[in-house]
């Protein structure tokens, strides 16, 4: 081989040959030791050429020889993986069984947790229920607001029916009344809203009627 391309050592690929060939089994891949260097009256240029196709070829039975061992040896893998799964079927109850064991185990098992863990969810555990009582006290808040002005609309409605029933026991239309008449009148509407017996408003016809009275006679 030319200078500076470096020798092959035949002994140590006579090896390698020998151990691929072992693995191999024999047969019409196996090769032999290296080719040796052709005699030495070839022509110099001759030679490093034949001994360039001579490595080329040896190289090429090796990785032949190399690949099919991989593939064979893929196949061997990939058989064995098959016969175990077989052996062991996908729906064995009893290995489902002994999963499930495994997982209730693991569930049953306590959370471990720190100390500082447990005291932030205390914490934000604390700061909900805060948060909730002050939500549920709003709310009843505004419950008793709205009744409160549900049950005052209901006062007002009631004394301006009251007034209603006082105006029309006056008789003739205001604008027809004296002066006199109409002072009176405006006297019995502000007696008659401050005239109430009871908590509810309620003006008794009789209080009305005395009120009406000195209101409707002439001076």
């Amino acid at each position: 081989m030319a200078a500076g391309r470096g020798r092959v050592d035949p002994p140590q690929y006579d090896q390698w040959l020998a151990e691929l060939d072992a693995a191999n089994g024999g047969g019409q891949d196996s090769f032999g030791p290296v080719p040796s260097a052709p005699a030495a009256n070839v022509p110099t240029s001759i030679r490093q050429l034949e001994d360039e196709l001579k490595l080329l070829h040896w190289h090429k039975l090796a990785n032949e020889s190399a690949l099919k061992a991989a593939i064979i040896r893929t196949k061997r893998v990939k058989g064995r993986d098959r016969d175990r799964s077989a052996a062991r079927p996908a729906g064995d109850p009893e290995r489902a069984a002994w999963l499930q064991a495994i997982v209730a185990d693991e569930q049953a098992k306590p959370l471990e947790v720190d100390d500082a863990f447990l005291e932030a969810f205390r914490q934000r555990e604390e700061e909900k229920q805060r948060r909730l009582e002050a939500e549920v006290a709003q709310h009843i808040d505004t419950l008793q607001m709205l009744k409160g002005r549900l049950v005052r609309q209901a006062k007002e409605d009631k004394r301006r029916q009251q007034l209603a029933v006082a105006t029309r026991a006056l008789g003739p239309d205001p604008k027809s009344l004296t002066d006199y008449e109409q002072r009176g009148a405006t006297a019995v509407f502000g007696l008659t809203a401050l005239a109430r017996a009871d908590a509810d408003g309620d003006v008794p016809d009789a209080a009305v009627s005395l009120l009406l009275r000195p209101a409707l006679s002439g001076p």
